[in-house]
């Protein structure tokens, strides 16, 4: 009578386990339909927004973001061209190149 008892009581917690982790997954699946509920009306908001620009304020928005983006752009090519050019200007000095009798 022992080892049944014994089983029973396994079979119990394995039921206990089991609903418990259905439980959890049923409740995973609330809050990841609460983020994507929350992540929708967000887009939504933000959709309103755009819609509430006039198209000067649209404008004048995509303009200044215009300017933004081509400041860090540029800010890269210096950065990069800056040595570039010195370097030049070390070869061209050290070279003589800019005398056009020694070319």
């Amino acid at each position: 009578g022992r080892s049944h008892s014994g089983s029973r009581k396994v079979k119990q917690e394995l039921k206990e386990v089991t609903s418990s982790t259905v439980t959890d997954e049923k409740d995973e699946e609330k809050v990841k339909e609460g983020w994507k509920a929350k992540r929708q009306r967000i887009k939504k908001q933000k959709k309103e927004k755009k819609l509430n620009l006039s198209s000067d304020a649209l404008e004048e928005y995509v303009t200044k973001q215009m300017e933004l983006d081509a400041r860090e752009r540029i800010k890269v090519y210096l950065s990069v061209a800056k040595p570039l050019l010195s370097d030049l200007e070390g070869l061209f000095n050290e070279l003589n190149m800019e005398d056009p009798t020694v070319v």
